[in-house]
């Protein structure tokens, strides 16, 4: 081992101490021990029991730079145990020392900037303060000292730059804003000559006055959440508006010239200041709030806060506590504190009642000693947005004990809430009651009601009928004039006596707002077991005894008449039966003689199955019953074979970046129309879509039947049998044109991210079905950044330099994409284009940009991509930055 002169080893240990005394953090404690010094770099020989946290300690004063030893003598950090004793290490205890020196004191000043503000006030120097620091890093960490100390050193000068901007920011102007207004409020700065109309959200400055005139109401938000309301006719100077942005700290003083004020503080800073001035009189504010009204004559304060509230004029002092109120005669002297009236106790309308006429009062206690109310409507519980406001005068005397003001029914239906003052006959209102809302209704939508049984037209043989329905929550019922019991949820039930014959039903309901809504049906009673036949609502009736079938071959009959009857179904013998013109079927007699037999059970139910050989056949129906009544009567059963046709009216993007998709189109021939996304199903129900004319078309038919069957009691049946021959035919022509009649829709549907699969599934009554697919791709994220390169990637100066980079987007990426590049101090920008590359072809969603530039003469160093935006065809754009 090498031996170090005393001279050197003097003159390093005097520059420890200067460097130590200048504030730049240094290792102390070094010892050099008896190793040479070549060009500040020693040389140790390793000692028994020794590691290398004991050398970084030894040497470098501090255990914890063992790795940058390591570094110096090429060993990573999990090559520490290849040191050993009588192994020699180079240590170059300057360049380190200085590298450590410089990130301490880079990292002192960026920890003072950003206690300061930096990231507030100087966001992109404190940030670029940091990235040298961690690129000084990143090269101690290589083992490269002296461009660490450069680094870290250019990171102090720039966290230094930032403390200074903070420190400069520390005290700035504020602003405040009108958080709400109502009629006329105006304001004026120092250099306007005129009053200018003030609109909400508007940004008031220092120096600013703001008035209301008649009607009007201001309320002003200051940064501390502070918030100053302006009633009617008032008028206020902005004197001083300062904020520390750092501290979240305010210093407002507001300058009451005019008007009734009512202040509600935040409290929240314990530095935050807020001064209220009126000319000769002093206040020292700790309340949070208060209200002030400057008259012509006098000054009325009440303070309704914990928090005192301190005033002096001429010379005298009064502090109100919480509920005390003072008034100051201008230029006299204030008066005692006095006890502010109570709240009144509100009465009608009870919080969250309902009304349904625009003149509703409000009523609520008389208080003692009050000489008149303020009565505040708002549309918020904080009535930070007052709406009405009234004086009303105190009229009730003697034994009353109430006193009444009215809702003003300009301001319409909706949901208000209201409080009360008790005013003092010195002009002092009290507290504000406890705040309660109700609601304004404006209904006039006649209620929902629903008569579920009986039937109309139906045909009963016992004497008592019950009527059941649903109806509005809420509404009353009477039927045929008497009230009927509703129950929780609207259900009502009503036992009715009915008469021979006819018999009328009229239902009503109404509801709260005194809509009605009226519903009529028509039932007969007849006496005695006459035979009665209606066929199983499952059946699709397409009109009167004319049924649809999805396939052919076997169509399953069914129905209900007389208990125990005899049901027998035959092929009909009219000349107009469609049959197949096929020879076999001509010859078959069990086709043209078909005849089946059913026995009804004890409630009358039956069911057959009918075989079907053409497009439409007609049937001859005869129920016999026990006591030899027989029912003839005449079906037609018809094969509906044609599905739905579904047409959209715009086509559905294969890609969108939307959440939500708006679908319209049109289906024929279908009752109903499902759309399925993945595994989501949209709606438990259909939209239906059969037309109101052929709901009112089978409403008719029921009344023609009832009414047939009325009229085959009086001997009529032949008559009316050819009536209604004729109808039908009328029916089904009609039914024929709606079974090809076209049924728009329009609705909007929510799509999720990634793929999603829309299934339109449309149905016609017979159970026909039509499919239609359409698959959307949705995508919200900015494209992805895949790889980059150069070539040349080092440049001397005067090359073309070729830049390539690669990624992925599902929606496809646009032509271009603007990057910088950086060679050094040196910034090239341009725009890269896609390339069509053939290896990139099967790779679906990923493409690949390319760029050419050439690089100046004596631009020398490594290319480095700096940013790059990418964006694809749906508008997703990102800036990566390197």
């Amino acid at each position: 081992m090498n031996i170090i002169c005393h001279k050197q080893t003097l003159i390093c240990f005097m520059v420890l101490v200067i460097l130590e005394y200048s504030g730049i953090a240094l290792f102390a404690n070094v010892q050099l021990g008896n190793a040479a010094q070549d060009s500040a770099v020693i040389t140790i020989k390793v000692e028994k029991n020794q590691s290398i946290r004991d050398i970084s300690e030894k040497y470098l004063g501090n255990p914890d730079l063992w790795e940058d030893v390591l570094l110096a003598n090429d060993l990573n950090r999990s090559e520490a145990d290849k040191v050993h004793p009588g192994m020699m290490l180079h240590i170059p205890v300057r360049a380190i020392s200085l590298a450590h020196s410089e990130l301490k004191n880079s990292k002192i000043l960026i920890g003072q900037a950003t206690r300061n503000g930096a990231k507030l006030f100087a966001p992109d120097i404190i940030a670029k303060a940091i990235d040298l620091r961690d690129a000084a890093l990143e090269k101690r960490t290589a083992g490269e000292w002296a461009r660490c100390t450069k680094l870290a050193k250019a990171s102090a000068a720039e966290a230094k730059k930032a403390l200074n901007i903070s420190i400069e920011n520390q005290d700035v102007q504020a602003e405040a804003m009108v958080e709400y207004q109502q009629g006329n409020v105006q304001r004026r700065k120092p250099s306007d000559n005129l009053w200018k109309d003030v609109s909400r959200r508007d940004i008031l400055m220092e120096g600013e006055k703001v008035r209301t005139l008649s009607a009007s109401y201001a309320e002003i938000l200051f940064r501390d959440d502070s918030r100053l309301q302006l009633k009617e006719n008032a008028q206020a100077l902005i004197r001083k508006m300062r904020e520390n942005p750092l501290e979240d700290t305010q210093q407002t003083k507001v300058n009451l010239i005019e008007g009734d004020v009512f202040a509600l503080l935040s409290g929240g800073k314990k530095d935050s200041r807020f001064n209220l001035d009126i000319e000769g009189i002093a206040m020292n504010i700790e309340s949070r709030q208060f209200r002030v009204g400057r008259g012509k004559k006098e000054t009325r304060i009440a303070n309704y806060d914990k928090g005192k509230l301190e005033i002096e004029a001429k010379g005298k002092k009064v502090v109100l506590k919480e509920n005390q109120g003072s008034v100051v005669p201008h230029n006299q002297e204030p008066s005692a504190p006095k006890e502010l009236l109570p709240s009144p106790g509100l009465l009608k309308p009870a919080d969250g009642d309902e009304r349904f006429d625009l003149r509703t009062a409000l009523t609520w206690e008389k208080v003692n000693g009050a000489e008149s109310y303020l009565l505040e409507l708002s549309y918020n519980a904080s009535f930070s947005e007052i709406i009405w406001e009234e004086m009303i005068r105190c009229t009730a005397e003697g034994s009353v004990s109430h006193i009444k003001g009215m809702f003003p029914g300009h301001l319409g239906a909706g949901t208000f809430y209201w409080r009360v003052s008790a005013v003092s006959p010195d002009k002092l209102p009290g507290r504000p009651s406890k705040a309660r809302f109700f609601r304004i209704i404006k209904d006039d939508t006649p209620p929902f009601l629903v008569i579920l049984t009986p039937e109309d037209g139906a045909v009963f043989s016992e004497t008592t009928l019950e009527i059941s329905g649903n109806v509005e929550d809420g509404a009353a019922v009477t039927i045929q004039n008497q009230p009927a019991d509703v129950t929780h949820g609207g259900k009502y039930r009503f036992r009715y006596e009915l008469s021979e014959g006819e018999n009328s039903i009229i239902v009503k309901a109404a509801d709260r707002a005194g809509n009605i809504s009226e519903l009529k049906r028509t039932v007969t009673f007849v006496s005695g077991s006459k035979i009665n036949l209606t066929f199983d609502a499952s059946l699709h009736q397409i009109a009167h005894n004319h049924f649809l079938a999805r396939h052919p071959g076997w169509f399953m009959l069914a129905g209900k008449t007389y208990p125990h009857a005899l049901v027998t179904v035959r092929n009909s013998d009219r000349p107009d039966t469609i049959r197949p013109k096929s020879e076999n079927v001509r010859k078959n007699p069990l086709i043209h003689n078909f005849s089946t037999t059913a026995q009804a059970d004890a409630q009358g139910r039956f069911q057959m199955n009918l075989r079907i050989t053409g497009q439409k056949e007609e049937f001859v129906i005869e129920v016999s019953s026990a006591t030899g009544e027989v029912l003839k009567d005449r079906f037609t059963v018809e094969t509906d074979t044609e599905a739905p046709v579904i047409h959209l009216t715009d086509e559905i993007p294969s890609a969108t970046i939307k959440k939500k998709l708006s679908i319209s189109g049109t289906v024929q021939g279908a009752v109903s129309l499902e759309l399925e996304t993945g595994n989501l199903k949209l709606g438990t129900g259909n939209w239906k879509l059969e037309t109101g004319n052929l709901k009112l078309e089978t409403r008719n038919w029921k009344l023609e039947t009832r009414n047939l069957k009325l009229e085959t009691r009086n001997s009529e049946l032949e008559t009316r049998n050819s009536e209604l021959e004729t109808r039908n035919s009328e029916l089904e022509t009609r039914n024929s044109e709606l079974r090809h009649q076209v049924s728009s829709f329009k609705f909007q549907v929510s799509i999720s991210k990634g793929i999603n699969l829309l299934r339109f599934v449309a149905r016609d009554r017979v159970g026909n079905v039509s499919l239609l697919e359409k698959t959307v791709l949705s995508d919200t994220e900015a494209p992805e950044f895949i790889l980059w390169g150069a070539l040349p990637r080092k440049v001397r100066g005067g090359e073309k330099v070729r830049l390539r980079v690669r990624a992925r987007d599902a929606a496809g990426l646009v032509r271009t994409a603007p990057f910088t590049v950086t060679i050094g101090e040196y910034t090239h920008s341009g725009y890269m284009m896609r390339s069509s590359s053939p290896s990139l072809r099967d790779r679906g969603d990923v493409g690949e940009y390319i760029a050419w530039f050439r690089v100046p003469e004596k631009i020398k160093g490594k290319v480095k991509l700096k940013s790059i935006t990418l964006s694809d065809y749906l508008g997703n754009t990102e800036e990566y930055h390197f």
